[in-house]
């Protein structure tokens, strides 16, 4: 069985300058940035009101509705990812779910120190942004979690993010070497891409300053761009088959 060998190639194939592939890349690149930032315009119209109520509740509180509600079950499971260089490594999560007034039940992941406080029949109180819930109290502990025109934003910002790395292929590169190293190209350029867009819409929600149970987002932000970086830079020179 013949194994196969990668190295740095010293003459990648390049497309032609005027290659029809190329030309496509771009438009598709451009089609996806353009579509996806037009897509962004009413989440971060939303986001950027969100943030003038979270001002509110910091300045003088009371700024969101509240409901009574009481937690029902909690469950914590771990969940096996691996990094760019194939290692894997276990991830915690901790999930509580509530009764709503209506009836109706949902569940978030929430922190170890919260979930170690939430109790099955524990009364807690919800904040409301339109209808979302925004933030869980519970045993003087207060949980934030992004609201829907957050999660919005979050896609179309990666959308675009997507188009953009595509349209810089077909502008600066424009060298192809092999499949399987286009998709990891892809990869680390997303999970860059995860932490910058994630970083953004947090900081555009919530302010530099983090909310309680928020900050291991900015820690965990910086751990995917690093690795995202680093995996990056390593995949910039096209390889060729030995």
């Amino acid at each position: 069985m013949r194994v196969r060998r990668w190295r740095r190639s010293s003459e990648p194939r390049r497309l032609r300058r005027f290659s029809p592939w190329r030309w496509a890349a771009i438009a598709a690149g451009l089609g996806v940035l353009v579509g996806a930032l037009a897509g962004a315009a009413d989440p971060y119209r939303q986001i950027r009101q969100f943030r003038e109520v979270m001002e509110c509740e910091r300045g003088v509180g009371g700024c969101f509705a509240t409901e009574r509600s009481s937690i029902v079950d909690r469950r914590s499971y771990v969940e096996m990812q691996t990094d760019p260089e194939g290692n894997a490594y276990p991830v915690p999560h901790f999930e509580v779910t509530w009764r709503r007034a209506d009836g109706s039940r949902e569940s978030r992941e929430v922190s170890d120190g919260l979930y170690r406080k939430a109790r099955p029949g524990q009364p807690v109180t919800l904040r409301l942004w339109r209808g979302d819930v925004v933030a869980l109290e519970a045993a003087g502990t207060t949980e934030w979690f992004l609201p829907s025109p957050g999660l919005h934003l979050t896609g179309w910002l990666l959308a675009a993010h997507f188009g953009l790395g595509v349209l810089l292929w077909g502008l600066l590169m424009g060298w192809w070497d092999a499949f399987v190293f286009f998709v990891l190209r892809a990869f680390s350029w997303m999970l860059t891409g995860l932490a910058l867009v994630g970083t953004a819409v947090e900081v555009l929600s919530y302010g530099p300053r983090s909310e309680g149970g928020r900050g291991w987002m900015f820690v965990f932000y910086g751990v995917l761009f690093t690795a995202g970086a680093v995996f990056t830079c390593g995949l910039l020179k096209p390889l060729e088959d030995d």
